[in-house]
């Protein structure tokens, strides 16, 4: 970079104010890439231009002869074009063919053209994010003539080569810069303006200007643009409002004069969440050329205010109210003492409303609405204004409790910082119920049994929802009871005499958990009828603990036998005083002999009994022994029954 550079931009600012008339306007044609200069150089240049502005210089600056492609070929943007300091400006053309009603155009030959695009060093200033916000910074901000085919005609007075010949076409974006600089001038010299009215930074009052236009579909005379619409610099396109093509579009001086000298610098935030919107103005000139000038402040949001206020000091409202959300313009008016009304305006996005939240559920809920698991709920936020800060909105969350009203929520913000709040609440129960089976006769001699069941949930648990409850006999295959039941209301079944049966009940809540098995064994016993007797037996009603009836003998070598099947038995034997002894044969081999007397209690059951390896068929034979113990007062032997076990 070379340093005259910075020397000669110092000067210009040193001498702005200090030259009778002071300096309004500078016009640079000289530029280049800007990625061909340091970070440090743009920033020092930067400063340059910012000590010019500061000293009422408006300082402008050709955008390029290469259209969008102004680095080698490649995408990019002239500096100083793209300084934030400096109104970058773009190239035209206008149509020869209709000279009584010329349409102006990007101009672009296929190889030149007006600069434009995006910088890449500059980030973009305030100013400039109404018409089109960006990251960085936009190129151009206007467009004037540049299309060498219809500029100036110049005369070369040295270096007549570069011309070939005395009078030549002079164009392109190096035209298109000074032409706006000395038209600039002009309008300050023939408002009386150029001696104490410097302008410096115009930018943010000819974005203002724009804006008003498409807003308010100011009539084509009292714009401040005419609005290019056609036309590319090989990449971008004009089109409505702002593009990197033609920039706002061309500049008409005179109705932007107002603008720029008896304007208002109005700031509002980019979101408001309130229709009450708090803004700042600040006059941006203080001109009158007859005496001392006042103006009076006032705020309207959603278009301008009715009537100018009257000149008063100068004031800056706190808030500008607004009538419904969505991207409202907050306009402040103000009356100049020669009784001009004008103003400025900048744009606020009002958005009242939060986010709101459709969640859904994953496991989704069974027909009784409980899950047996952990839930994931997946909220879909929606939002009608600004749009989410997808940053700031959760996309899911855990549902890990139990109970029957389990809270699950979750926040989301929109752009503008409303935050919406989701929730929901899921049923969850994770927790397995508990079974109990009972199994018993219904009475003593019998063959129907009670089948008893039940079960509990957990404390908050979804409750039993059904009772599983079969019945099976031990050795034979398939079910013999297979009920589903929604009540624990016992039932009966009929059973075989001699069999084992095994009763299973398992629960299941209303969330789907299904309870461990609980399980009841029975066996049936074989009645005294069940065995074949031999010699004198006699029967003894209402007495049988397994059936309602006995039989007993007192004579010598009386025998009762049965054959069974089982893994085990137990022989039930009465006890009485009036009892003696029998012997007990098991397939054919004498086993043992068992006293049967009882001096005080009659009918107390006594047992013999063995357990096999396995289930097997076996023989057991009950023989009277006409032995007894010497307190005994008879013989006799009561059969009570049998069990036996599978």
């Amino acid at each position: 970079m070379p340093s005259t550079y910075l020397t000669a931009l110092n000067r210009v600012a040193s001498d702005a104010g200090t030259v009778s008339p002071p300096i309004t306007a500078l016009s640079i044609s000289w530029g280049q890439c800007e990625t061909n200069y340091s970070a440090n150089e743009l920033t020092a240049i930067d400063a340059a231009f910012a000590n010019l502005t500061a000293a009422g210089v408006t300082v402008f600056a050709a955008s390029g002869d290469s259209g969008a492609f102004d680095c080698g070929g490649s995408l990019g943007v002239d500096y100083p074009a793209s300084s934030p300091y400096v109104i970058g400006v773009g190239g035209l053309t206008t149509n020869p063919a209709s000279p009584s009603n010329p349409v102006e155009s990007v101009w672009w030959d296929g190889s030149s053209g007006g600069g434009g695009g995006i910088s890449v060093m500059e980030a973009q200033p305030s100013w400039q994010a109404s018409a089109a916000p960006s990251a960085h910074r936009l190129v151009p901000d206007i467009s004037l003539t540049a299309d060498p085919n219809q500029g100036f005609f110049t005369i070369c007075t040295a270096n007549l080569s570069a011309c070939g010949a005395a009078w030549c076409l002079a164009g392109g974006t190096s035209l298109a810069s000074p032409l706006a600089a000395a038209t600039l001038t002009d309008i300050q010299l023939d408002r009386g303006w150029a001696t104490n009215g410097q302008a410096g930074l115009i930018q943010p009052a000819l974005y203002d200007a724009q804006q008003s236009d498409v807003r308010f579909n100011t009539s084509a005379g009292s714009r401040g643009f005419r609005d290019i619409l056609s036309g590319t610099n090989g990449s971008y396109s004009a089109g409505i409002g702002y593009d990197k093509a033609s920039g706002l579009g061309a500049p008409n001086w005179t109705n932007l004069a107002n603008w720029l000298y008896l304007g208002i610098d109005v700031v509002a935030p980019q979101y408001s969440t309130s229709r009450d919107v708090p803004i700042t103005a600040t006059a941006t000139r203080s001109v009158s050329v007859s005496g001392a000038y006042s103006v009076g402040f006032s705020a309207g949001g959603g278009s301008a205010p009715a009537a100018c206020p009257a000149p008063t000091s100068v004031s800056a409202p706190v808030t500008a109210t607004v009538a419904q959300d969505g991207l409202q313009p907050i306009w402040v008016r103000y009356r100049e003492v020669n009784g001009a009304c004008i103003g400025g305006y900048a744009m606020t996005w009002v958005d009242t409303v939060a986010p709101a939240a459709a969640p859904t559920v994953s496991p989704a809920p069974n027909a009784n609405g409980w899950n047996k698991s952990n839930v994931t709920v997946t909220w879909h936020w929606s939002d009608s204004g600004t749009g989410l800060n997808s940053g700031a909105c959760a996309s899911s969350t855990l549902g890990a409790g139990e109970g029957s009203a389990v809270a699950v929520a979750a926040n989301c913000s929109d752009l503008a910082g409303n935050t919406g709040h989701g929730s929901s609440q899921v049923k969850v129960d994770k927790t397995l119920p508990s079974a109990v089976a009972a199994l018993s006769m219904v009475s003593a001699g019998g063959t129907s049994a009670n089948l008893s069941f039940g079960g509990s949930d957990n404390a908050g648990g979804s409750g039993i929802a059904s009772y599983s409850v079969t019945l099976t006999r031990v050795g034979t295959a398939g079910d013999i009871v297979n009920r589903t039941l929604a009540s624990a209301t016992p039932f009966q079944a009929t059973l075989v005499r001699g069999a084992t049966y095994v009763e299973t009940v398992s629960t299941l809540d209303r969330a789907g958990n299904r309870s461990t098995a609980k399980t009841a064994r029975l066996t049936v016993p074989l009645a005294v009828s069940s065995f074949a007797y031999r010699l004198s037996w006699g029967a003894t009603y209402a007495l049988g603990s397994i059936a309602n009836v006995r039989k007993g003998s007192a004579v010598y070598t009386a025998t009762a036998g049965i054959a069974f099947t089982a893994k085990q038995y137990r022989l039930l034997i009465t006890t009485c005083n009036y009892c003696g002894r029998a012997a007990i044969y098991l397939d054919g081999n004498y086993k043992t002999m068992i006293n049967t007397y009882s001096a005080t209690t009659k009918n107390l059951v006594v047992g013999y009994g063995v357990n096999f390896a396995t289930a097997g068929r076996h023989t057991l034979v009950v023989k009277v022994l006409r032995t007894k113990v010497a307190a005994s007062h008879g013989y006799s032997v009561i059969l009570d029954g049998l069990t036996a076990l599978n």
